[in-house]
């Protein structure tokens, strides 16, 4: 019972941030939950495959988010504002460079529109959609994609060097 609880509130929650949007005068149109991705990226000569599943992709207002829902603890829209991007390494930036995967991982399939990544945390619903940022622009371009493409295969090539201790 507790748990069924807990999950209505956390989905009424959900709808309470979308309504507010609307309220304010914003369309929003859902174009998908539970997005699951494989996608496999050629970097030097080398295929590498990444397999996730994105929470929610919408557009609001023409610009696409791709939105991840945290019900563990409260987020703050500081903690995904990260100055630069070696800052993807550090603990405060795990959200932003998970978001960032799942940004390359669908970006040909809409790289014509504007893209926002973002967190919704149901345990700070006041704040609503919380865009992750790095340094000053909240949008990807089609180069913040490649860059992200080339940290995310440095990451990987860290984690499979078993010459190298790979922490977190």
């Amino acid at each position: 019972l507790i748990i069924i609880k807990t999950a209505e509130k956390y989905v009424m929650n959900a709808i309470e941030i979308d309504l507010n949007e609307i309220n304010n005068g914003h369309k929003i149109k859902l174009i998908d939950v539970e997005v699951e991705f494989n996608k496999v990226f050629k970097f030097n000569n080398e295929k590498i495959k990444i397999r996730g599943k994105i929470d929610r992709i919408d557009e609001l207002n023409n610009t696409l988010r791709i939105i991840d829902y945290k019900t563990g603890k409260k987020i703050y829209a500081k903690d995904l504002k990260l100055k630069k991007k070696e800052m993807l390494f550090e603990e405060k930036g795990i959200y932003n460079l998970q978001l960032l995967v799942y940004a390359v991982a669908i970006y040909d399939e809409f790289k014509n529109k504007d893209i926002k990544t973002g967190i919704i945390s149901l345990k700070n619903r006041k704040e609503g959609f919380l865009t992750a940022f790095i340094g000053e622009n909240e949008y990807l371009s089609e180069t913040e994609i490649g860059n992200c493409k080339e940290i995310i295969y440095g990451i990987i090539n860290e984690i499979k060097d078993q010459g190298v201790r790979f922490e977190n």
